[in-house]
């Protein structure tokens, strides 16, 4: 590689020092940044994503955070800081669009940001920058740090040879041994692993009531993960706690497709098309049908109806309609789902939402509305 990791964050950390509007750098987790006593802002955060490798070049993904404090008080001290903070971004950009940077790598020519305000430890605003950085690698095998190592001939064992035995320990994660025992060179053992049992899935969503009518009540006690309805506990793949995004990590929703990242197993995540289709005139496999067609942007299959779950899933029961909140903002209206009734398979379950209830109705009935959902592929900061 022409820069190693610890050249190329010793780079950025050169930026942050060398700006006069850049107090601090810190690599690592920004919620870890500002979590701490000694933190100087305005502050600049690289925090490390999944990348990638192939002939030629090794991509490094960082996203940039770049914040500093503001009262609460005032929004327009707010406005302030986004606008600074955006300007310190587009001087980082500019300044990795030099050959002192190109040298050595290649620069996406778009640069995804998005704006954000955290309320922490300390009351920060700022923006985040999804930066890939294509890192040269034009070294061939001869550069490669080996004593004597053959790139062509591979060794092969011999049966019963002088090798003395291997031993091995077969063990959990707790450190619980499943087998042991030693084997010789060029012969193979067989181990049985057992079934591994346990806790499976996550703690379900908080519902969003945070009035409380009584001791003991949904509003009380706000069971549930996250920190709030709208704010996830650990960041999503685009490097911020936002619940709900565009599918490109920001809060344009040009294309009306609202990411759940509340839904994320590491690898899926489901997404809404906000826009109401069929306002009360609908019937359960018209929506059916209209769902599996919807096409919107890049993403011209795998709509379809939400279930019961899924449509529950995004009900804020603090407002009312439950519905009626950004990124959604819809009006009041009843919502088929996918689900059959199990005790009358002519009625499926619509949500309305102004109480949020699930009603038992006859499929025929053509009074309801319907919106899409879809299950996205994740890799990277990339949905398909």
């Amino acid at each position: 590689m022409e820069k190693t990791l610890n050249q190329l964050m010793k780079e950025l950390e050169i930026i942050a020092q060398e700006h006069r509007q850049i107090n601090e750098f810190f690599q690592g987790d920004f919620l870890d940044a500002i979590s701490r006593d000694s933190a100087e802002y305005p502050l600049m955060v690289a925090t490390l994503q999944p990348g990638g490798m192939a002939e030629g070049y090794v991509r490094v993904n960082v996203v940039l955070t770049i914040c500093d404090k503001y009262n609460q008080q005032e929004y327009r001290q707010m406005n302030e800081v986004h606008s600074d903070c955006l300007s310190i971004c587009n001087d980082i950009k500019t300044t990795m669009l030099q050959y002192r940077w190109t040298e050595f790598s290649d620069l996406l020519s778009e640069i995804a940001s998005d704006p954000f305000i955290n309320r922490g430890q300390d009351m920060v605003a700022g923006w985040t920058m999804n930066v890939a950085f294509t890192i040269y690698d034009n070294d061939d095998w001869c550069a490669i740090p080996y004593d004597d190592y053959d790139f062509e001939n591979g060794f092969t064992p011999t049966p019963g040879g002088d090798c003395d035995p291997a031993s091995y320990v077969v063990q959990y994660e707790n450190g619980e041994p499943i087998s042991s025992g030693s084997i010789a060179s060029g012969a193979s053992a067989l181990i049985e692993v057992p079934n591994c049992t346990g806790p499976v899935g996550a703690t379900l969503m908080k519902t969003g009531q945070t009035t409380s009518y009584r001791t003991g009540d949904d509003g009380d006690i706000q069971a549930g993960r996250a920190t709030d309805f709208f704010t996830l506990a650990s960041v999503n793949p685009f490097g911020n706690t936002n619940r709900f995004t565009d599918e490109l990590g920001g809060s344009t929703y040009s294309n009306n497709i609202v990411i759940d990242w509340s839904t994320y197993d590491g690898s899926t995540v489901l997404g809404y098309y906000r826009i109401v289709q069929g306002v009360g005139v609908t019937n359960w496999n018209n929506a059916i049908d209209g769902a599996l067609s919807l096409s919107i942007g890049t993403f011209t299959t795998g709509w379809r109806l939400p279930n019961i779950k899924e449509m529950f899933n995004i009900l804020n029961r603090e407002v009312s309609p439950c519905t009626d909140y950004a990124p959604f903002s819809h009006p009041s209206t009843a919502y088929w789902t996918s689900t059959t009734t199990s005790n009358a398979t002519n009625s499926a379950l619509r949500v309305g939402s102004v109480g949020g209830n699930a009603t038992q109705t006859t499929k025929t009935t053509a009074s309801y509305s319907y919106i899409g959902v879809r299950t996205f592929t994740v890799s990277g900061t990339t949905l398909s």
